[in-house]
C-alpha cells in the first residue's frame, strides 16, 4: 500500500510517495517559490513590457502573466486573480506565474500547500520526525535526487536521457532492447518519471 512521507523542515517541506521499495512521486516546497497554483490574491495590471504579454504584480511584488485580462481594465486598476499555475524556474530565468481573472466577490486564499495536496491525493500521510529513523534516505531519496539532477534514469534494458530545452522537456529512450520492446519498456519508465518527478508542460519522447 503506498503511502506519503511527509517532512515540515526549515525553510523547505518535502514529500515521497513510496510504494514498497519504488518512489512513485516526490514534491518539494520552499519559502522562496512564491505563489502556489490555487491561490486567490488581489493584484493590479501593469504596463505592457513590449512583450506582447498582459501582466498583474501582486501584493507580494511577484509578477504574474494574466492573458484573459478585460481590454477596458486600466493600468494600474485593481482585481482579484486565481493561480493557475506557479513560477517555473528555468536554466536562465523564472518563468512567471500564469493567472487568471476571477470574479470580485471571490475569497483570498494562499492555495493549498504540500501537506494539503498530498492529503487530497487519498494515500496515508506518515509525518516524518527529526529525532526518527532517516524514512527518505530509506526509500531512496538520495538516489532519486541524484537521478533528476543528472536527467539519466536506468531502467530495464535501457537509459532515459531527460534534458530540459526553453521549448519543451524531451527524453530520449535508449537501450539494448529491440525495436518494440524498447519502445513499450522506455514508454513506461518515461511515464513513471513524469510522474514521480511531477513534469508537466510540453514533452517529446
Amino acid at each position: 500500500m503506498a503511502e506519503w512521507l511527509y517532512e515540515d523542515g526549515i525553510g523547505e517541506r518535502r514529500a515521497v510517495l513510496v510504494n514498497g521499495d519504488a518512489i512513485l512521486a516526490i514534491g518539494i516546497e520552499r519559502d522562496s517559490d512564491g505563489v502556489r497554483a490555487g491561490a486567490i490574491l488581489p493584484a493590479r495590471r501593469l504596463p505592457s513590457d513590449g512583450s506582447g504579454m498582459t501582466l498583474v504584480r501582486l501584493d507580494s511584488g511577484e509578477e504574474a502573466i494574466c492573458p484573459a485580462l478585460p481590454r477596458t481594465l486600466a493600468e494600474g486598476a485593481s482585481l482579484l486573480v486565481r493561480i493557475v499555475r506557479s513560477a517555473i524556474p528555468e536554466a536562465d530565468l523564472v518563468k512567471r506565474a500564469k493567472a487568471h481573472p476571477t470574479d470580485n466577490d471571490a475569497l483570498p486564499t494562499d492555495g493549498p500547500d504540500l501537506l494539503a495536496r498530498i492529503t487530497a491525493s487519498g494515500h496515508a500521510v506518515r509525518t516524518v520526525r527529526p529525532n526518527e529513523p532517516d524514512a527518505f534516505e530509506a526509500a531512496g531519496w538520495s538516489e532519486a535526487l541524484a537521478a533528476a539532477v543528472s536527467g539519466r534514469i536506468g531502467f530495464d534494458g535501457g537509459l532515459l536521457r531527460i534534458s530540459l530545452t526553453p521549448a519543451m522537456t524531451v527524453i530520449d529512450v535508449d537501450g539494448i532492447l529491440r525495436g518494440p520492446a524498447l519502445a513499450h519498456t522506455g514508454a513506461v519508465a518515461a511515464a513513471a518519471a513524469i510522474q514521480r518527478y511531477d513534469m508537466a508542460g510540453s514533452m517529446v519522447i
